[in-house]
């Protein structure tokens, strides 16, 4: 049995659907899938499949637990080589959504390469959760009210939601300032991973009649509010560009802004130094 078996195992457990397992795993539907197939001719069924999500059989559930232990372990073996460093210059990966990858981390990093300019950085843009534990990345930002177990790092900042609009949709249908106003206005839904969360589980059961397109990304819903397809459901993250803010949304609370790293990260100095660089700088912006 290969590594690559247990990663693609343990990505579909914890994600739930095939694409969303493919995002976090940096492949094709398609090459999963066939992946999937070929291991399960191998060793038996390991996912029942109801309206596109996966589930894991008797046969998949007993996995779980030998599979999370083998990456735990490998995990282990490349952290403690990471820490040992490596020739030429020091390496850190960052992992961030796309709202800070592309909106506010380009700036930084740059500013970081003037001040540090022996520390290389590498950016891996994900919204899901990509593994410390794995190596896949030795800093995460992530957005999130209960940061995973085993991980240090600061509580940046509060992220509250609001209601966002395009200038040419609030010009001809005008401005709401309330919960209650967005009756009489089209509204941008979350579909996929971002259907199944708080803010869009709310947003689709208290005004589902209002929506007029869904997507599954953050970055989509923006340019579709900016160029006035409809209201949007954003995080304060996206409180920049050419679409204005209107209004807090309350009942959905607010999610904190995390810098983390993996507590066996703890004595690496390049990976504290820009964990501590990128927690400063992103309590300003």
């Amino acid at each position: 049995m290969d590594w690559n078996f247990v990663k693609l195992y343990i990505a579909i457990q914890q994600e739930g659907t095939i694409s969303d397992a493919a995002k976090v795993l940096n492949m094709s539907e398609s090459t999963l899938f066939r992946h999937l197939t070929g291991y399960e001719k191998q060793f038996g069924k390991l996912f029942t499949r109801k309206n596109g999500s996966y589930f894991a059989t008797e046969l998949g559930e007993a996995l779980l637990a030998p599979s999370l232990q083998i990456q735990s372990l490998l995990g282990d073996i490349e952290r403690a080589v990471a820490a040992q460093g490596a020739p030429g210059p020091s390496r850190v990966r960052i992992t961030a959504p796309t709202s800070f990858s592309y909106g506010y981390l380009p700036a930084l990093i740059e500013k970081l390469k003037l001040d540090r300019p022996d520390i290389a950085v590498d950016l891996l843009v994900s919204n899901d959760t990509l593994c410390l534990n794995t190596r896949q990345a030795d800093i995460a930002i992530r957005v999130t009210s209960t940061p995973p177990d085993n991980f240090i790092g600061n509580k940046v900042r509060e992220i509250s939601w609001g209601i966002y609009g395009g200038y040419g949709y609030l010009s001809k249908y005008g401005t709401p300032t309330s919960v209650d106003d967005l009756t009489q206005h089209r509204l941008i839904g979350g579909a996929g991973s971002l259907a199944r969360g708080k803010a869009f589980s709310w947003l689709h059961k208290r005004l589902g009649a209002q929506i007029a397109i869904n997507t599954d990304d953050f970055v989509a819903m923006f340019y579709l509010a900016e160029n006035n397809h409809g209201l949007a459901l954003l995080p304060d993250e996206f409180n920049q560009g050419n679409i204005k803010r209107l209004f807090t949304v309350d009942e959905i609370g607010t999610n904190s802004l995390w810098v983390l790293t993996h507590s066996d990260y703890r004595g690496v100095e390049r990976v504290r130094a820009v964990a501590r660089y990128l927690a400063e700088h992103l309590t300003e912006s």
